[in-house]
């Protein structure tokens, strides 16, 4: 199953690649299947492809993964940024 889209940059790619690969919705195994794919420098750390998600404003990726790891404190803070951002 390919969840990439034609519209997607590579830099979109890469995150979303990794972000898949945080929250177990793929496998190093699943993406090798494509003749290719990409990753960020530290795919790994989940501050990184949590902070890319930030710095783009995509909360909703963010409050998926805190709600994952019942990390509710997080998940406030980031409605209420959430909110901020929709106020301005």
């Amino acid at each position: 199953m390919n969840h990439k889209s034609n519209k997607m940059t590579k830099t979109e790619e890469c995150y979303d690649n990794a972000y898949r690969l945080l929250i177990g919705e793929t496998s190093y195994d699943i993406l090798a299947e494509s003749e290719v794919f990409y990753l960020p420098l530290n795919h790994d750390n989940p501050e990184v492809v949590l902070g890319y998600y930030e710095s783009i404003g995509d909360y909703g990726k963010l409050l998926k993964y805190y709600t994952a790891i019942e990390d509710y404190e997080r998940c406030a803070i980031i409605v209420k940024r959430q909110q901020h951002e929709t106020c301005k």
